[in-house]
């Protein structure tokens, strides 16, 4: 029987009510087992109840009786000063107690941040009984001096900050990057009684409106990348720019950089990031990005079908379109057409319409070049056999199916 410890003390963070969703559809006799009296100090200490208080590690959001009855056209969208939070205590809590419950990483510091940190903005969702049912925070970065524009290009400087405009110019090679001004979503938090209503993607389309009577160039978000949370973003036209080489320590996934333009100027600085982050991929997906999961890679081509299919890159010339009925029809041998294949395998991941394990195999064979034993495994094949003949039917179907259509 599995058993989940938690400690009474501190509220459940995201992470934990999370994965109670996960064990209820998984092992749904599963049980949790609570400790009410601590180890680290004594019942009742009034030093440790002073911490929690004052750094506010017990925050828990407001209690909404009956969330059924949040109509998303009733809410208030604004934005919330640390003035305000400093002169209302209770508005406070209920803010960083979303922010606990919605990330595991929450701590302290960012309660610091919150109050006096230079480039921040804090916007609120509110009920009609102007309790705050969802929170965004977001980073003013850009608009640096253009003197270190070499010395960021270059990687030789690092301006505290500005995190998202740095990264474009020293990972994608785009200088003028630093030019522009941006705001960089950091959490987004919505109260556990109304997620999967759209309050996300709304508190989403109101700071675009709110940013449009501001000189913003673009938005745009960091985070570790999940298809679902993919998907989310994509769903509000962001777009992926920047794919992390290396995993989270703690959550394990790779980070993902997502922009979108407000101005016509990030409109093609955007573009080209776009392009840059597909060509990068091509390669680091065979290389650093080679454990990268494989739905994590499939959402991203899918968002990516426009450029794929305007590229030259992926394009298949007469030529190419025999050598392909050449592989499907069993006369060649995947090695002796692996240039057009990975061509085809693009444009059928991009038009992100593939079942689930014939993505897994594309993407770890074609995209990630994992050795056969290795694509057996993850798909479940019987040999390597069933492996090359599966995928010889899953290019034929598709790139049929998308060939034609063009």
């Amino acid at each position: 029987m599995l058993q989940l410890f938690t400690v009474t003390k501190e509220p459940a963070g995201g992470f934990a009510i999370r994965f109670r969703k996960v064990l209820d559809s998984k092992t749904p006799q599963w049980h949790e087992l609570r400790m009410a009296e601590p180890i680290r100090w004594q019942p009742d200490d009034p030093l440790e109840d002073f911490v929690f208080r004052a750094l506010l590690l017990n925050a828990v959001p407001a209690a909404i009786d009956k969330p059924e009855s949040i109509r998303s056209q009733q809410c208030t969208f604004r934005q919330i000063s640390s003035e305000e939070l400093l002169l209302n205590e209770d508005l406070l809590t209920q803010l960083f107690g979303l922010l606990v419950l919605a990330h595991y990483q929450t701590r302290p510091f960012d309660l610091r941040h919150l109050l006096d940190g230079g480039n921040m903005e804090v916007y609120g969702l509110f009920d009609r009984q102007q309790r705050l049912i969802a929170v965004l925070l977001a980073a003013r970065e850009g608009g640096i001096d253009p003197a270190l524009a070499d010395d960021i290009w270059l990687g030789r400087r690092r301006v505290r900050g500005h995190m998202l405009p740095q990264s474009l110019s020293n990972h994608l090679g785009l200088p003028e990057a630093i030019f522009l001004k941006g705001l960089r979503v950091i959490r987004i938090a919505v109260h556990p009684d109304c997620q999967r209503t759209g309050l996300g993607k709304m508190l989403l389309d109101k700071l675009q409106q709110d940013a449009a009577n501001k000189p913003i160039d673009y938005l745009g978000t960091l985070f570790g990348a999940t298809d679902d949370l993919l998907k989310f973003w994509g769903d509000s036209c962001y777009v992926p720019v920047r794919v992390g080489l290396s995993r989270d320590a703690a959550s394990g996934t790779h980070s993902a950089m997502m922009l979108k333009p407000l101005s016509h100027t990030a409109k093609r600085l955007v573009d080209q990031a776009h392009k840059k982050c597909l060509a990068q991929l091509r390669w680091l997906l065979m290389d650093e990005l080679k454990g990268l999961d494989f739905e994590v890679v499939a959402t991203i081509f899918a968002m990516m079908a426009p450029i794929i299919r305007g590229s030259d890159d992926y394009a298949l010339s007469g030529d190419n379109q025999r050598e392909l009925v050449s592989f499907t029809e069993g006369q060649r041998q995947y090695e002796n057409c692996i240039d057009v294949i990975k061509r085809v395998t693009f444009r059928i991941l991009g038009a992100g319409d593939i079942d689930a394990v014939d993505a897994r195999l594309l993407v770890t064979r074609v995209i990630q070049n994992q050795p056969w034993h290795q694509v057996v495994a993850a798909c479940r094949f019987s040999g390597e056999k069933q492996a090359r003949q599966r995928l010889r039917e899953v290019v034929s179907v598709n790139s049929r199916l998308h060939l034609s259509a063009e």
